[in-house]
């Protein structure tokens, strides 16, 4: 029989839990022993609420032996759809403490991997050469941001339970605030180095986030990886109003997220050239509108008009869903194809439709589901359609006029959106030579080994 809940926990309890070993591994709810059930709880009581020292003693045996225990971790994901309140439990503190063991799954590599990003942090500052043995892999890098990420968890825990610092888990708090604080001098040298233009994408590499995560592709993965995509997760890559790289994305909500190194890193980054999709005559005219900075008035238009598209994804778009891995795999299916014809269809593409549905906020009221890359390419065509528009009143004004379109968008109207691929949607920019890939930025490069 499982142990009762208590409702509170007695001075006697704890120190019987500490002194009984069988009595503290006893099993109860959720298949989670005496020592977790009651560790959880005192977590879970509220601020004020002042933890005795045989407390923390539990919750320090807790912390520290749960540290990247998986199965533990898929314990409290499952208790997350449960009502907790019955069982003194708070479901942000679950949350957290699931948050803790996931990052912590590779946590007695930290410390070596600490010291060496300490030396290149140094040599860098002191502009001492770093030859290969002095960079971090990526998925040393992967191991030190993972600690990173867990300072602010880590300062929660150490104002609930005020564990002393030469703790073992004190000590390993220390090693997660240095390695923050150097996470956060190479996030600020990267988000000073690289610059978003009007554009761009990301989408991540499988190869180089299985590298990052420490982790060897399956047979089936690296036949996709060959036949079908070398690319999986595609977001919109836009400056904000803070003028801050931010993803605009399907995932599998839509939301915004800042663009950090970690994400630069296992991602390749392409920029479509709008002035590529212009032809001479029209850049003739756009001279004559704009004068002999055109490029530059264009691509600031075309910025402002991603921005008004991408700003406040979450809520423009918030009727959007991802599509299901089985739709997924649909899509996959439709690239083995020859000559691209599992993804054309008959019946066009209405464009205007697309930017009607983009600009018009359809999808803020009425549901939808697309590919993460479906929603970069319906969001580039919308923002094309918005451009020439606009481009059209300003000749207009000027009394000139454009030969057709002014941009051509690149997209066929025979092409089927709802199936586009990553590889499938650079590879049609590819085509129309309207797409580069950019390069890694020395400022970033140089702290990293070759992949």
């Amino acid at each position: 029989m499982p142990f009762e809940i208590e409702q509170a926990i007695t001075e006697a309890e704890a120190e019987k839990i500490l002194r009984d070993k069988t009595y503290a591994n006893e099993k109860g709810p959720f298949g989670l022993t005496r020592l977790q059930i009651v560790s959880l709880q005192l977590l879970s009581t509220p601020e004020d609420h002042k933890i005795t020292a045989n407390q923390r003693k539990i919750i320090e045996m807790f912390l520290h032996d749960s540290m990247g225990k998986m199965d533990l971790n898929k314990k409290l994901r499952s208790m997350l759809y449960t009502d907790l309140k019955e069982f003194q439990l708070n479901k942000k503190v679950i949350e957290d403490i699931s948050y803790f063991i996931y990052k912590t799954r590779r946590v007695n590599q930290i410390s070596a991997i600490l010291e060496k990003v300490t030396e290149t942090q140094r040599r860098i500052d002191n502009n001492i050469a770093l030859d290969e043995r002095h960079k971090i892999s990526f998925m040393e890098y992967s191991v030190f941001v993972d600690g990173a990420r867990l300072n602010k968890v880590f300062t929660s825990l150490q104002k609930k339970v005020q564990y002393d610092s030469s703790s073992h888990i004190g000590k390993i708090h220390e090693k997660i605030t240095r390695a923050d604080e150097l996470n956060k001098k190479m996030e600020k040298s990267f988000s000073q180095s690289f610059k978003v233009h009007p554009g761009t994408f990301s989408t991540e590499s499988i190869k180089k986030k299985a590298i990052m995560q420490g982790e060897v592709l399956s047979f089936f993965e690296r036949i996709v990886t060959k036949i079908i995509t070398k690319h999986k997760h595609t977001s919109k890559l836009y400056e904000n109003k803070e003028k801050e790289a931010t993803l605009s994305h399907i995932n599998p909500n839509p939301t915004e997220d800042k663009f950090l190194l970690r994400d630069y890193l296992y991602t390749d980054v392409y920029q479509i050239k709008i002035e590529n999709l212009i032809s001479s005559k029209n850049k003739k005219v756009l001279q004559e509108i704009y004068g002999a900075n055109w490029l530059e008035q264009l691509r600031e238009k075309y910025a402002r008009i991603e921005r008004e598209i991408h700003d406040n994804t979450a809520v423009s778009f918030a009727g959007l869903l991802a599509q299901p891995e089985d739709f997924q795999k649909k899509s996959g299916r439709a690239s083995l194809l020859p000559f691209g014809l599992g993804h054309l269809k008959i019946k066009k593409t209405s464009f205007s439709e697309v930017h009607r549905r983009i600009l018009d906020r359809h999808y803020k009221n009425n549901e939808g589901r697309m590919l993460c890359s479906e929603f970069v390419a319906q969001c580039t065509i919308a923002a094309m359609v918005e451009l020439n528009k606009q481009l059209a009143q300003d000749a207009a004004a000027k009394k000139v006029n454009f030969v057709g379109k002014p941009v051509k968008i690149p997209i066929s109207k025979h092409e089927d959106l709802s199936l586009i691929q990553p590889d499938r949607f650079i590879k049609i920019l590819k085509s129309k030579g309207c797409v580069e890939k950019r390069k890694k930025a020395p400022e970033v490069a140089k702290y990293f080994k070759k992949t």
